[in-house]
Order: structure tokens, then C-alpha cells, then sequence
């Protein structure tokens, strides 16, 4: 079977993979930015009906996805960890090209370790001392202002991103 295509019209497998790819890329990260939306939703709500322990999970929840959903824009693996420090400081440098600076990455990390930490607390309480609650009002505000930064931060790299790609 011959092909009517000549060399300059033919889409290479290795091309047609690349570009299948990113495609892909680009999908799930736009279902991460989604669902982090959701998710920052979610914690608002939760937070107007002072359920403050659930307004920091889904922050938290929320700050992870947003962090996923830049990592998979930028067609960069991600860990399949909570914690997703190291991996901010591995990439640092490439979001740079997106508007996102070094310090406002350093402020990620910050809002990152703080969240990843409050997580399990946020969900249970501390069980050891038969406590359910365990955040109030001030916590559960510095939550959403992580949340707020995320989104922030990732509206700018996808607004970059998109940019960059019409040209």
C-alpha cells in the first residue's frame, strides 16, 4: 500500500507520539486545575459553616492538585507523594519561565510543608488525645490564603503557557 503523503507532509510516528502527548499533558492538567477549583470550593463553604478542620483538608487537598495540575502543564512527572517539596525544588528554575519567581516559589514550598503537614490532623484530629478538632478560624484562614496563592501562581503559568503556545 502506498501512501499519497510525501516526506514533508508525513507526521513521523516519534512526532505523532510527542504530540499526543503533550496533548495528553495538557488534559490532565486542566482536570487537576478543575478539580482543585472544586476542591477550593469545597473549603470556602466549609469554612463559612465553620467547619474548620474540613476547610483545611480540602485546602490542603486543593494546594496539591493545583501543585499537580503546574507539574503536569509544564510536562513534568510528579511524585505520587503528598509532600511535593523536593520536586518544587527540582523545578524551580523551569517555572521561572512561566512568571513564577523563586521567592514566590519559596512561598509555594512554605504554604506546601505547612498544608502537607496539617493534613492527617486536619482529617482526624489527634486521636492520641481524643481530640477531634483540632484547627480553628485563624488556621483555617491561612489555608485558603495558601489556596488563594496556588491559584494565583498557576492561573499566571497557565496564562504563560497558553501564550507561548498560540505563537
Amino acid at each position: 500500500m502506498s501512501s499519497n503523503l510525501t516526506p514533508c507532509t508525513r507526521l513521523e510516528s516519534r512526532d505523532f507520539i510527542r504530540i499526543v502527548g503533550e496533548y495528553l499533558s495538557q488534559k490532565q492538567a486542566e482536570d487537576y486545575f478543575n478539580k482543585a477549583i472544586s476542591l477550593m470550593a469545597e473549603a470556602k463553604n466549609h469554612y463559612e459553616k465553620s467547619h474548620y478542620d474540613l476547610c483545611v483538608r480540602r485546602s490542603q487537598e486543593a494546594c496539591e492538585m493545583f501543585l499537580k495540575s503546574l507539574f503536569r502543564l509544564i510536562d513534568i512527572e510528579f511524585p505520587a507523594a503528598h509532600d511535593l517539596k523536593q520536586k518544587l525544588y527540582d523545578v524551580y528554575k523551569p517555572l521561572e519561565k512561566y512568571g513564577i519567581s523563586v521567592e514566590e516559589t519559596a512561598k509555594i514550598v512554605l504554604a506546601n510543608e505547612t498544608l502537607t503537614l496539617w493534613r492527617d490532623r486536619a482529617f482526624y484530629g489527634d486521636e492520641k488525645l481524643r481530640v477531634s478538632g483540632c484547627f480553628g478560624k485563624n488556621e483555617a484562614n491561612l489555608a485558603l490564603s495558601y489556596v488563594q496563592r496556588l491559584y494565583n501562581s498557576v492561573s499566571l503559568a497557565r496564562y504563560h503557557f497558553f501564550s507561548k503556545s498560540s505563537h
